[in-house]
Protein backbone atom coordinates (compact mmCIF):
# COMPACT_ATOMS: atom_id res chain seq x y z
CA UNK A 1 0.00 0.00 0.00
CA UNK A 2 2.92 1.90 0.78
CA UNK A 3 4.38 1.45 -2.22
CA UNK A 4 1.29 2.45 -3.89
CA UNK A 5 0.66 5.48 -2.88
CA UNK A 6 4.29 6.04 -3.48
CA UNK A 7 3.92 5.69 -6.99
CA UNK A 8 0.50 7.73 -7.12
CA UNK A 9 2.45 10.46 -5.37
CA UNK A 10 5.55 10.88 -8.04
CA UNK A 11 2.82 10.09 -10.83
CA UNK A 12 1.29 13.77 -9.54
CA UNK A 13 4.33 15.69 -9.46
CA UNK A 14 5.41 14.69 -12.63
CA UNK A 15 2.46 15.85 -14.42
CA UNK A 16 2.06 19.23 -12.28
CA UNK A 17 5.77 19.54 -13.46
CA UNK A 18 5.03 18.99 -17.68
CA UNK A 19 2.09 21.36 -16.94
CA UNK A 20 4.48 23.64 -15.94
CA UNK A 21 6.83 23.20 -18.37
CA UNK A 22 4.12 22.97 -20.99
CA UNK A 23 2.59 26.77 -20.32
CA UNK A 24 6.23 27.68 -20.51
CA UNK A 25 6.06 27.12 -24.28
CA UNK A 26 3.07 28.42 -24.98
CA UNK A 27 3.96 31.81 -23.19
CA UNK A 28 7.41 31.69 -25.26
CA UNK A 29 5.36 31.43 -28.90
CA UNK A 30 3.29 34.78 -27.50
CA UNK A 31 6.67 36.52 -26.27
CA UNK A 32 7.74 39.25 -28.45
CA UNK A 33 11.31 38.38 -27.70
CA UNK A 34 10.87 35.13 -29.96
CA UNK A 35 10.60 35.02 -33.88
CA UNK A 36 9.28 32.88 -36.39
CA UNK A 37 12.62 32.50 -38.97
CA UNK A 38 12.01 30.75 -42.07
CA UNK A 39 15.88 29.86 -43.95
CA UNK A 40 15.76 28.81 -47.29
CA UNK A 41 19.04 27.48 -49.05
CA UNK A 42 19.32 27.12 -53.29
CA UNK A 43 21.59 26.09 -55.76
CA UNK A 44 22.12 22.89 -55.51
CA UNK A 45 22.91 21.00 -58.23
CA UNK A 46 21.67 17.50 -56.74
CA UNK A 47 19.31 15.61 -54.39
CA UNK A 48 21.82 13.45 -53.25
CA UNK A 49 22.81 13.47 -49.58
CA UNK A 50 21.91 16.29 -47.37
CA UNK A 51 22.59 20.09 -46.50
CA UNK A 52 25.18 20.06 -43.13
CA UNK A 53 24.37 23.63 -41.54
CA UNK A 54 25.59 25.54 -38.11
CA UNK A 55 24.02 28.07 -37.00
CA UNK A 56 25.45 29.97 -34.26
CA UNK A 57 25.12 32.71 -31.73
CA UNK A 58 28.88 33.67 -31.69
CA UNK A 59 32.04 34.09 -33.38
CA UNK A 60 33.37 31.20 -31.23
CA UNK A 61 30.39 29.17 -32.48
CA UNK A 62 30.37 29.48 -35.54
CA UNK A 63 34.05 28.61 -35.54
CA UNK A 64 33.32 25.40 -33.17
CA UNK A 65 35.10 26.71 -30.91
CA UNK A 66 31.95 26.40 -28.76
CA UNK A 67 29.27 24.20 -29.27
CA UNK A 68 26.84 25.90 -31.95
CA UNK A 69 23.15 26.94 -31.17
CA UNK A 70 22.24 24.51 -33.61
CA UNK A 71 23.42 21.52 -36.10
CA UNK A 72 21.34 20.57 -39.24
CA UNK A 73 20.97 18.27 -41.67
CA UNK A 74 18.10 18.50 -44.06
CA UNK A 75 17.22 16.81 -46.86
CA UNK A 76 17.22 18.53 -50.47
CA UNK A 77 14.37 18.45 -52.92
CA UNK A 78 14.89 20.10 -56.42
CA UNK A 79 17.85 21.28 -55.49
CA UNK A 80 16.33 23.11 -51.67
CA UNK A 81 16.08 23.25 -48.63
CA UNK A 82 14.21 24.49 -46.01
CA UNK A 83 13.65 24.96 -42.21
CA UNK A 84 11.49 26.73 -39.79
CA UNK A 85 12.40 28.08 -36.64
CA UNK A 86 9.63 28.73 -34.28
CA UNK A 87 9.84 30.80 -31.25
CA UNK A 88 13.62 30.91 -31.99
CA UNK A 89 14.89 34.23 -29.60
CA UNK A 90 15.58 37.16 -30.88
CA UNK A 91 19.53 38.41 -31.47
CA UNK A 92 22.66 37.64 -33.52
CA UNK A 93 23.03 34.62 -35.23
CA UNK A 94 25.49 33.34 -38.21
CA UNK A 95 25.38 30.52 -40.49
CA UNK A 96 27.72 28.13 -42.43
CA UNK A 97 26.49 25.27 -44.70
CA UNK A 98 27.44 22.90 -46.99
CA UNK A 99 25.88 20.44 -49.14
CA UNK A 100 27.64 16.94 -48.05
CA UNK A 101 26.52 15.57 -51.40
CA UNK A 102 28.42 12.33 -50.96
CA UNK A 103 26.78 11.88 -47.23
CA UNK A 104 30.45 11.50 -45.46
CA UNK A 105 29.68 14.01 -43.14
CA UNK A 106 32.54 16.12 -43.95
CA UNK A 107 33.02 18.95 -46.74
CA UNK A 108 35.54 17.61 -49.26
CA UNK A 109 38.18 19.65 -50.45
CA UNK A 110 41.01 19.17 -52.87
CA UNK A 111 44.77 19.49 -52.05
CA UNK A 112 44.74 23.04 -51.53
CA UNK A 113 41.63 22.78 -49.35
CA UNK A 114 39.53 24.94 -51.70
CA UNK A 115 35.56 23.49 -51.09
CA UNK A 116 34.81 20.49 -53.28
CA UNK A 117 31.37 20.88 -52.88
CA UNK A 118 28.64 23.28 -52.91
CA UNK A 119 28.54 25.53 -49.77
CA UNK A 120 27.10 28.99 -48.79
CA UNK A 121 26.99 31.97 -45.42
CA UNK A 122 24.89 33.81 -44.23
CA UNK A 123 24.12 37.33 -45.99
CA UNK A 124 25.49 35.05 -48.93
CA UNK A 125 29.13 36.50 -47.95
CA UNK A 126 32.03 35.29 -49.48
CA UNK A 127 35.48 35.33 -48.30
CA UNK A 128 38.64 35.97 -49.89
CA UNK A 129 41.29 33.17 -49.27
CA UNK A 130 39.28 31.47 -47.04
CA UNK A 131 36.09 32.21 -45.27
CA UNK A 132 34.07 35.28 -44.86
CA UNK A 133 35.05 36.91 -41.55
CA UNK A 134 31.72 37.10 -38.89
CA UNK A 135 31.04 40.24 -39.55
CA UNK A 136 30.31 39.39 -42.82
CA UNK A 137 28.10 36.51 -41.88
CA UNK A 138 26.17 37.81 -38.65
CA UNK A 139 22.51 39.17 -39.01
CA UNK A 140 19.82 40.21 -36.96
CA UNK A 141 16.89 38.44 -35.92
CA UNK A 142 14.75 41.37 -35.24
CA UNK A 143 11.18 40.95 -36.16
CA UNK A 144 8.43 38.36 -36.65
CA UNK A 145 8.35 36.53 -38.88
CA UNK A 146 11.86 36.49 -41.02
CA UNK A 147 13.38 34.87 -43.59
CA UNK A 148 16.57 34.00 -45.21
CA UNK A 149 17.72 32.55 -48.46
CA UNK A 150 21.52 31.53 -48.92
CA UNK A 151 22.28 30.24 -52.37
CA UNK A 152 25.49 27.73 -52.11
CA UNK A 153 28.56 28.55 -55.07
Amino acid sequence: MKTYLLTIAMLCLCAVAFADEASEVDQRQNDESTSTFTLVITGMKSDKGNLRAIVARSERELDLKDEPFKKLKLPIKNGKAKIVFKGIARGEYAIKLFHDANGNEEMDTNAIEIPKEAYGFSNNARGRMGPPKYSKVRFAIDKDPMKMEIKVK
